[in-house]
């Protein structure tokens, strides 16, 4: 007993050594990992904003659109356990197959974590699918909550396969690829859908005229339509109009038909079915040749933001009583668009000392009416190359920076602007130096020319970095039946 007594108060000693250096340990914890104690809504918020590429997506309702670093939300999810629980959702949140060829071991193998693991199924957010990508049988029947990108007209039939397991599905956009959207109007019932685009949709002569079922006006759930190049019969977008229960979000990027003019007073008549609910409308240029008419945006109580394209207005440009209908009761920004549909950039030109002065009539509007107006935004960005200017001419930066000082910044209004492509000093120097002609052609040229490299540079890389994927050329398919990779093959009858 006296021999193991020692050995006990030795043994003591050490435990309460140990408690010692582990309340050590605690309390450094406690001191160095302040960012543990926060609650779990900011933790994931940090997570988020860890791992995010596009910044300027910040805001909740684009956030999960923006590309993630997967590799930093790998790192951050085995820090720990709680982390790892915040991180998980992110890296599921995206799912992108772009470029892919079967048979894709990366496929298969998401196909098969979707299998053992349901729960994260649920945190899929989007999906971009393009046309070289055979689409694996069961991924249509875990997606419920997913914004779906599709590129390929083969996939419309899937839309209306799996729409009712999309049940919470968010966000659609359609890249047509030329194809009607009948069996889309006809048949989709997405009830809790918020926004849905449309890119390149196109007329097709041989095809039926896309309307719109009377039982179905007003009935579908988006609160945003966004259509892209559209290029479809006028008809077609008075139906899509008719189609939400409300729409508070419009834009029309361009036309791209002219065979049917489209002008405001139409587009405005179409608008009326959502008169009190609107507050963004954004137009970008309509058809050539239509009524000259400006928007009326007086016509929308609720109206807060309003993009117009600067080429609705023919030449001579001059601000005219009908102007100034642009100032809704509650139009808070008015953004000024130069771009044409069809061209990279704006013309030198294109604003001079008419369009300074517009601006400045709009302003002066705005203030003698003391409107809701707070913000003017001008969508101008020519080339780096002034080829176009002259000796005469002045700089189009000058004479922004002059009506905003003059008119709108002291009554408290905002101008903003695309940044200048090159300093007045370059721009002065090309003019007198005589070295522009056609160089913004060749500035062009160039810019693809180094495109095209980074891209096969960037793709040689990718095939060199993916030891998983099967490397096949570009088209073709290597090894058994695809088929067998594209549905589950039924077993032979003996």
């Amino acid at each position: 007993m006296t021999d193991q007594a020692p050995m006990k108060r030795q043994g003591s000693k050490v435990k309460e050594r140990l408690r010692n250096r582990g309340h050590f340990r605690a309390d450094q914890y406690e001191t160095h990992s302040f960012m543990l104690q926060l609650p779990d809504e900011l933790l994931a918020l940090i997570v988020e904003m860890a791992a995010i590429y596009d910044e300027n997506n910040s805001s909740p309702q684009e956030r999960h659109m923006a590309m993630c670093d997967k590799d930093a939300v790998l790192a951050l999810s085995r820090v720990c356990h709680r982390l790892g629980r915040m991180a998980q959702p992110v890296l599921y949140r995206d799912i992108r197959a772009v470029n892919v060829l079967p048979p894709s071991i990366r496929m298969r193998k998401l196909r098969r974590t979707f299998r053992d693991r349901p729960d994260l199924r649920q945190h899929c957010k989007y999906s971009q699918i393009e046309k070289r990508v055979i689409i694996l049988a069961r991924f249509d029947k875990w997606y419920d909550d997913v914004e779906a990108e599709l590129q390929h007209e083969l996939l419309w039939g899937l839309i209306l396969r799996i729409e009712g397991n999309f049940k919470n599905l968010e966000r659609l956009r359609l890249l047509s690829q030329s194809r009607s959207l009948s069996p889309i109007l006809k048949q989709f019932r997405m009830q809790k859908l918020k926004t849905l685009e449309i890119q390149n949709l196109w007329m097709q002569w041989h095809q039926d005229h896309m309307e719109l079922e009377p039982e179905k006006r007003r009935t579908a759930s988006f609160t945003t339509l966004r259509l892209v190049k559209f290029g479809e019969r006028p008809t077609a977008l008075f139906h899509l109009l008719q189609w939400p229960t409300v729409l508070t979000r419009f834009e029309l990027d361009s036309i791209c038909n002219d065979s049917f003019p489209l002008a405001y007073p139409t587009l405005e008549t179409w608008l009326l079915v959502h008169q009190n609910s609107l507050k963004h409308i954004s137009i970008g240029h309509l058809s050539w040749g239509g009524s000259q008419r400006r928007f009326n945006a007086a016509i929308f109580p609720n109206l807060e933001f309003l993009r117009l394209s600067r080429w609705q207005i023919q030449s001579p440009l001059q601000f005219t009583p009908e102007d100034a209908n642009i100032l809704g009761p509650s139009l808070k920004t008015f953004v000024w668009d130069f771009s044409t549909q069809g061209h990279i950039h704006q013309s030198w030109r294109d604003f001079g000392e008419a369009e300074a002065a517009w601006i400045w009539e709009l302003a002066a509007c705005a203030v003698s009416r003391e409107t809701a107006l707070t913000r003017i935004e001008i969508q101008y960005e020519p080339c780096e190359c002034p080829h176009d200017a002259t000796e005469e001419m002045e700089y189009p930066w000058d004479r922004m920076d002059t009506v905003k000082d003059q008119i709108l910044k002291p009554n408290g209004l905002q101008l903003s602007y695309n940044k200048p492509p090159i300093s007045k000093e370059r721009w002065s120097e090309l003019i007198m130096a005589g070295k522009c002609e056609g160089g913004c052609i060749m500035h062009w040229e160039e810019d693809v020319a180094e495109a095209m490299f980074y891209d096969a540079a960037e793709s040689e890389h990718e095939q060199s970095s993916t030891d998983d994927e099967l490397k096949s050329p570009a088209w073709s398919y290597e090894g058994e039946d695809i088929r067998k990779y594209m549905i589950e093959m039924p077993k032979a009858r003996s």
